[in-house]
């Protein structure tokens, strides 16, 4: 298994986890409307997008199994910290805060360790892109993953906020300094 950066042809892979992912770990936090409409066809779109667009201050990394041909179990996309303005997203200036937008793994592999690879992976191109603190937002009642971000020393810090989703599932910010 290694870690790398995340190419378009990785698209597949990454709509894949994440739409398992989301129907596994979200089942009974999100509404089931939300989940039943993802596929991974239309998700493998978005991320073709996302990945093409992907600014140079952003990252993608992707878990890559060693047997060619299979799946990626994992992948997480990291860069300056974004701030809801009334308008548009607005990025953290250089040197300020980061943010990882997004950190899922296929459920097969859930337990296996490679997250806590990958979170690792993630910090330390964090660290590498110079930032000193890092955000992620998490669904407040997802309790297994807010358990694995605090075992890497991501606390919640108060902040929170309520998604425009059926049910209005919220979510709680965690920061985590990186020095």
């Amino acid at each position: 298994m290694a870690i790398r950066e995340a190419r378009t042809s990785d698209a597949h892979a990454i709509a894949n986890v994440r739409v398992n992912s989301w129907k596994t770990g979200y089942s009974g936090i999100l509404d089931e409307s939300v989940l039943s409409a993802l596929n991974i066809p239309d998700d493998e779109v978005t991320w073709t997008k996302y990945l093409s667009a992907q600014q140079v201050s952003q990252a993608s990394l992707v878990v890559e199994e060693i047997n060619p041909g299979t799946s990626a179990p994992g992948f997480s996309c990291l860069g300056p910290y974004r701030t809801l303005e009334p308008a548009a997203v607005q990025l953290s200036p250089e040197g300020t805060v980061g943010e990882i937008y997004a950190f899922y793994l296929h459920p097969d592999y859930w337990g296996s360790g490679i997250a806590d690879e990958l979170m690792t992976a993630c910090i330390d191109r964090l660290r590498l892109d110079g930032w000193p603190l890092a955000r992620l937002w998490v669904l407040t009642e997802n309790a297994r993953a807010r358990r694995f971000y605090e075992r890497h020393d991501w606390v919640v810090d108060g902040q929170s906020r309520e998604l425009d989703l059926p049910g209005s599932p919220s979510e709680v910010r965690m920061t985590r300094h990186l020095h």
